[in-house]
C-alpha cells in the first residue's frame, strides 16, 4: 500500500506528464538556456519551448509507461541525495517517496520566503496559487482571441467540476453564473488561484486535478508547455546573464564549477515544482497493484543491468543506462 502523495501520483502519472517534466528537466540547464535566450527573452523561451515540446514527444515514443516513472524518479533522487538500496520493495520506494516530498518542502522553504509550510499540502497549494498569478499575468498579455480561448477552456474545467466544488468556486469568487466576463475578471485581478486554493481547503485534495487541469489548458493555449513559475524563474535569470559580472568568471575559467553550480540551482528550483505536479496526478487514482510491481521489477532489472554492463566492462551500455537513469552509478548502496 502506498501512503505518499508523490508515490501515488508517480504510479498514477500518465506517460505525457512524465515526459514532460523529464524533457523540462534534461532541456533547462545552464548553456541550453543562455544559447536560447542569447537571442532575446521571448525569441529565447519560445526555442526553449519547442525544444522540450519536441523532447516531450520523442520519450513518449521510444519508452514505455514504467520507464518514464523510473527515468523521473532516478533524476529527482539525484538532485535531493536520496541513496537508494540494490533491490527495492513497496516499502523502500514509499519512503523514498516520502524524503522527495520532505526534501522539496524544505528546497521551497529556503527559496521562497514566503512559504511556511511543512507538508506536501501546502506546498502544492502554494505552487498552484503561484501558477495561477503567472496565469494572470500572462492572460494580460494576449491578444483578445488568445484571451478570449482562454476563457472558453478555463469554464470548460470548471464546468467539469462535481456541482458542490463549482458552488464552492461561484461562492469565493463572488458570482452567482459562470460568464465570459466573470472569469476575465478572475484571470485578471488573479482571483481565480485564491478561489480554486479555497475549494480544496474545503472540499479536500481531490480538487486540486481540476485546478491542474485549468492550469494545462491555459498551457496550450498561450504557448507556454513550461510549468508557469519555471517560465517565470527564467525571465528573472535573463537579467544575471546579461551581466558582465556573471561571465568574468566564466572567461578566467571557472566555467566549470559555474556550469555545475548553475544546473544544480536551477534543478533545486524546478524541484518543488516537478513533485508537485507529479504529487497531484495521485488525484487520478488509477494505478494498481500490478502497475507498482511493474515499477519494482523495472527498477531491480535495471539495476542488475547496471552491475552486468559493469562487471563485463560494457562501456557503451553502461553510457546509455547512466544516461538514461542518471545516479544509477554513485547512488545506489552497495
Amino acid at each position: 500500500m502506498l501512503n505518499n502523495y508523490f508515490s501515488k501520483g508517480l504510479m498514477s502519472a500518465t506517460a505525457e506528464t512524465l515526459s514532460q517534466q523529464i524533457a523540462m528537466w534534461d532541456d533547462m540547464t545552464l548553456w541550453k538556456i543562455i544559447w536560447k535566450i542569447k537571442a532575446g527573452k521571448k525569441t529565447g523561451l519560445n526555442r526553449l519551448k519547442t525544444q522540450i515540446d519536441d523532447n516531450t514527444l520523442t520519450l513518449q515514443k521510444n519508452y514505455d509507461l514504467d520507464e518514464l516513472k523510473l527515468m523521473l524518479f532516478f533524476r529527482l533522487c539525484k538532485q535531493l541525495k536520496l541513496y537508494l538500496p540494490q533491490k527495492i520493495t513497496l516499502k523502500d520506494f514509499d519512503l523514498t517517496a516520502q524524503q522527495i516530498e520532505s526534501n522539496t518542502i524544505k528546497i521551497l522553504k529556503r527559496t521562497e520566503k514566503d512559504f511556511s509550510d511543512n507538508n506536501t499540502k501546502g506546498m502544492i497549494k502554494y505552487i498552484l496559487k503561484k501558477m495561477f498569478d503567472d496565469l494572470s499575468k500572462t492572460f494580460s498579455e494576449q491578444d483578445a482571441s488568445k484571451q478570449k480561448e482562454l476563457i472558453s477552456k478555463i469554464i470548460e474545467s470548471i464546468t467539469s467540476m462535481p456541482e458542490d466544488q463549482r458552488k464552492i468556486l461561484l461562492r469565493e469568487l463572488k458570482i452567482d453564473k459562470i460568464t465570459d466576463e466573470a472569469i476575465r475578471k478572475a484571470l485578471i485581478t488573479g482571483a481565480m488561484g485564491t478561489a480554486f486554493v479555497a475549494v480544496v481547503e474545503i472540499a479536500g485534495f481531490s480538487a486540486y486535478i481540476f485546478a491542474a487541469k485549468a492550469l494545462a489548458a491555459a498551457a496550450a493555449i498561450v504557448g507556454i508547455t513550461l510549468p508557469f513559475a519555471v517560465y517565470m524563474m527564467l525571465t528573472s535569470m535573463i537579467a544575471v546573464f546579461t551581466n558582465p559580472l556573471f561571465w568574468v568568471p566564466a572567461i578566467l575559467g571557472g566555467g566549470i564549477w559555474l556550469t555545475r553550480r548553475g544546473n544544480r540551482q536551477i534543478r533545486e528550483r524546478m524541484s518543488p515544482m516537478v513533485v508537485t505536479i507529479i504529487c497531484v496526478s495521485s488525484t487520478l487514482d488509477i494505478f494498481s497493484d500490478n502497475g507498482i510491481k511493474d515499477f519494482i521489477d523495472k527498477y531491480n532489472t535495471n539495476i542488475d543491468k547496471y552491475e552486468f554492463f559493469s562487471k563485463n566492462n560494457r562501456y557503451e551500455d553502461l553510457n546509455k543506462i547512466m544516461k538514461q537513469y542518471p545516479g544509477i552509478n554513485n547512488l545506489i548502496k552497495k
